[in-house]
């Protein structure tokens, strides 16, 4: 029969080997990746009016609307007349500042689409 030293010496041995297995330590040893701190940072120097609007969109969106910053077709900063509707024009996904500039974008796509991939 084990005495009771014996005992809280195997419980002790078991959670050390479970919480080595595990990986458990009790602290977060990770560092924020670049992706994480760009996204973490992207409200960085605009608006409150613009971070409300941008914050509507997903992730993935927000990225390309901040990317792409302006409409094309006011030369507004997107975000600044409320959410950016997203068209897809010839397959490239265009933020606009408002849902006003749709056909304008529709009416010469080719100019607007030259417009997009020369600001980058």
């Amino acid at each position: 029969m084990l005495d009771f030293k014996r005992l809280l010496c195997l419980v002790a041995v078991l959670v050390a080997g479970a919480v080595a297995i595990s990986g458990c330590t009790g602290q977060n040893n990770s560092r924020p990746t670049a992706d994480s701190q760009a996204s973490a940072n992207w409200k960085e120097g605009l608006d409150e009016e613009v971070v409300a609007a941008l914050s509507q969109l997903s992730s993935q969106d927000r990225t390309v609307a901040l990317a792409q910053n302006v409409c094309p077709v006011t030369g507004e900063p997107l975000g600044s007349m409320g959410t950016p509707p997203k068209v897809t024009l010839e397959g490239q996904d265009v933020f606009l500042c408002c849902a006003s500039c749709e056909e304008e974008l529709k009416s010469d796509p080719a100019k607007y689409l030259a417009k997009l991939n020369e600001d980058k």
